[in-house]
Order: C-alpha cells, then structure tokens, then sequence
C-alpha cells in the first residue's frame, strides 16, 4: 500500500495522492490495530479454553487417581480391620472356654469339699459310735 501511495506521489504530485497516503497510513494504523486486539483476544480464548478445559481434565485425572488410592487403602484398612476382629472373636471364644473349664473345676472343688467334708463326718460318727458302744 505504501508503494502505491508513493508511486502515486512522484507521478502526480499532487494534493490527492499525499491525501491517498494520509488514508493508507491510517488504514495501516487500523491494521496494527485489529491485529493487535486479535492476538490479545486470541491470547484471551486459549486462557479461557486452558481453564475450562484442560486443566479440568487434569484435575479430574488427578482426582482419580487419588480416588483409586484411597479404594486400595480403604479395602487394605478394611480386611486388617476383619482380621482383628477375627482375632478378638477367637480371643474371646478362648476365655468363654476358660471360663466354663474354671466354673467345671470350681464346681468339682466343691464336690470334692463335700465329699471329703461328708467322709470326715462320717469319721467321726464312727469314732463317736464305737466310743459310745465301749462305754
């Protein structure tokens, strides 16, 4: 455009083409212009698209896979948690069995005080008997 306007001026020399030149350098102006605004808007769009849509794809990877960590740690937790308890039922299945095998001897104990308890009296009423029958 500029080497129209200039052509236009060594040829014609007149008012026209140094208006014509006014307007090109205008016109390149406007140019500058557009295409400045056009790359700030351009640099505006991709911004927008990086956070609305990229960086949401990221973030929901990320999420997922500290969704599958968190499944992996819960299910380990999980069967140590049903081990231990496991664990408890058959640590108290173990004192149930102490317990009844306690209660067995205690009774026995008693059984066997009884018995010797009735022995001794009958001990002693032989002993009474046989002293009575010598007087």
């Amino acid at each position: 455009m500029r080497r129209r306007a200039d052509r236009l001026v060594r040829e014609e020399g007149t008012r026209t083409a140094v208006t014509h030149q006014i307007i090109v350098k205008t016109s390149d102006s406007w140019s500058a212009r557009f295409s400045y605004w056009a790359q700030v808007l351009t640099v505006c769009v991709l911004v927008f698209g990086y956070f609305y849509t990229v960086r949401p794809v990221f973030q929901k990877d990320i999420l997922e896979e500290e969704t599958a960590k968190l499944k992996l740690d819960n299910e380990t937790a999980q069967k140590k948690l049903d081990q231990t308890l496991a664990d408890q039922r058959q640590a108290i299945s173990q004192l149930h069995e102490m317990q009844e095998s306690i209660s067995t001897s205690a009774t026995a104990q008693k059984e066997l005080k009884n018995n010797c308890n009735f022995r001794l009296n009958c001990e002693e009423a032989q002993i009474l008997c046989s002293a009575v029958r010598s007087h």
